[in-house]
């Protein structure tokens, strides 16, 4: 069954909201418009999102939408969003036909990475008056140079949950942090790291070999935190006679 063609610019001067539906029940079946209708310009007040939940939450990009149905479906329901904001900001002069398709084109093809969760709540906040106002007629360019205000917010936004996360992050390690006795105590039984190998345990086999020395300096060295390793490897060299990166090299001579 061949596919339905874009409707042309012709065509587009007189469509309405009903036979744009039309349209797209015949090119997307029920699932394309099944998806427009749930992600309706009043998904954000009916579904009481925050701003949070449109930035973080699980939602699809523009660029997944057109993977999903093909190029042109993020321009479509694009179209739907600014026909409600024409409509919202009741100016005299309604945005075109040619204005919509050129505005949702230049969207779709500009900001293709964001979701649709932070498009609604963009136009959600246009509506609130958080960007610039149309004088008479909408503007598509004051549309997409207040969307540029908007990526500005969603910017500062992501950094500072970036931020938040590194320093929960740190405070974990703080408190997964252990001391060198500690540490000693969970990996070997003991408050000190038992380097010599003459010490023998109840059954007369030396607790410590060459082997296990070496494998204790390279996890010594694999160590991350510095203070940590700083603190192994003084506690090497003072338990036996040299640091651990010496102990590898002869090890590894050997």
């Amino acid at each position: 069954m061949q596919m339905p063609s874009q409707p042309t610019l012709a065509q587009i001067e007189r469509l309405t909201v009903e036979n744009m539906m039309q349209f797209l029940q015949k090119r997307y079946g029920s699932v394309g418009t099944s998806f427009i209708n749930h992600y309706n310009p009043d998904f954000f007040c009916a579904h009481q999102l925050t701003a949070e939940d449109c930035y973080f939450g699980k939602y699809p990009t523009l660029a997944e939408l057109a993977k999903q149905y093909d190029r042109k479906f993020p321009s479509s329901w694009l179209m739907f969003q600014l026909i409600s904001l024409s409509e919202y900001c009741g100016c005299k002069e309604k945005i075109s036909d040619y204005m919509l398709i050129q505005c949702a084109d230049v969207i779709a093809t500009d900001f293709y990475y964001l979701k649709v969760s932070e498009l609604i709540l963009f136009f959600h906040r246009f509506k609130s008056g958080n960007y610039g106002q149309f004088y008479g007629a909408v503007d598509p360019l004051i549309i997409t140079t207040s969307l540029r205000e908007f990526l500005k917010e969603r910017i500062s936004v992501i950094e500072k949950r970036e931020m938040e996360r590194q320093a929960k992050q740190r405070e974990q390690w703080e408190h997964q942090k252990v001391s060198y006795e500690e540490y000693c105590m969970m990996t070997y039984g003991t408050k000190e790291i038992p380097f010599s190998h003459t010490q023998e345990n109840a059954h007369g086999s030396p607790l410590e070999t060459p082997e296990k020395i070496y494998r204790t300096a390279l996890s010594i060295e694999a160590e991350k935190d510095r203070e940590v390793k700083s603190s192994f490897r003084q506690a090497f060299a003072k338990k036996y006679g040299c640091s651990s990166q010496t102990y590898i090299a002869n090890h590894e001579k050997d």
